[in-house]
């Protein structure tokens, strides 16, 4: 399944819709909050044993469940890179996992997988890659002096990729080891396209029981939607209290 959020305006408050969704369901959850707090009040993620697509909001690690990253979000920081700082092993590392996305694709259309010897050559890749780019960024030589006057300082964004990359290569590669792990986090994207004309329209919600309301009718229309279902007749059964249910 998949799972992201988006900032929905509350009253005037920031305040968040999370979503969890499949190709079947759609689940909208508003809270005040972002992070953990909310993620068990929703109550799916701490039950949940399966996989979950995400685009690497750390609220989601603490969850016991399989995780697969969104690679598109990784493609964006990796393509920035690139632009902005003119390193090579960024580009390499893009172009590897398009490649091993073309490979994913081809086996799903034949009902097959990626033979091991395949599975390990990328791999190898990978890591030589990651190799280059750890050497053409080094963590800065920095005196206890230094640290005592002006504190740790922050790594820089190629850094910080590249130390995801490493620790969470399984997550990030799991859409070629496991091809029911899609490559990216998009049907979440598209399910909350909606909250998003939503905000643009409407503006705000006035009270918390609007924006829960708000979310629990639009998840059921999704999943209706997603299920083939009619939309109209089965609203107005849900309001004599016979909801049809997928």
């Amino acid at each position: 399944m998949h799972g992201d959020e988006t900032g929905i305006n509350v009253n005037g408050r920031n305040e968040q819709c999370h979503l969890i969704s499949t190709k079947k369901y759609t689940y909208y959850f508003h809270h005040e909050s972002r992070g953990f707090k909310a993620m068990n009040k929703m109550g799916v993620l701490p039950k949940y044993r399966g996989i979950i697509v995400h685009d690497f909001w750390k609220s989601y690690l603490k969850y016991k469940c399989e995780h697969a990253l969104c690679n598109v979000h990784i493609q964006r920081e990796l393509d920035n890179i690139f632009k902005k700082h003119k390193q090579e092993w960024a580009k390499e590392m893009s172009d590897l996992l398009y490649e091993i996305k073309e490979h994913a694709d081809c086996a799903r259309k034949q009902d097959t997988k990626i033979d091991e010897d395949t599975i390990k050559t990328f791999i190898e890749k990978y890591h030589s890659i990651l190799m280059k780019g750890f050497e053409d960024n080094p963590p800065p030589e920095i005196s206890k002096d230094d640290v005592v006057k002006r504190g740790i300082q922050a790594q820089s964004k190629s850094k910080n990729l590249l130390d995801r990359l490493a620790t969470y290569e399984k997550e990030i590669l799991r859409f070629a080891t496991d091809l029911r792990v899609p490559f990216s986090n998009n049907q979440a994207e598209r399910d909350l396209r909606m909250i998003t004309i939503q905000q643009n329209i409407s503006g705000n919600f006035r009270k918390p029981h609007g924006a829960d309301v708000f979310c629990r009718i639009r998840g059921y229309i999704s999943t209706l939607i997603k299920n083939k279902m009619p939309v109209i007749s089965s609203l107005h059964a849900a309001i004599e209290d016979v909801p049809p249910l997928p």
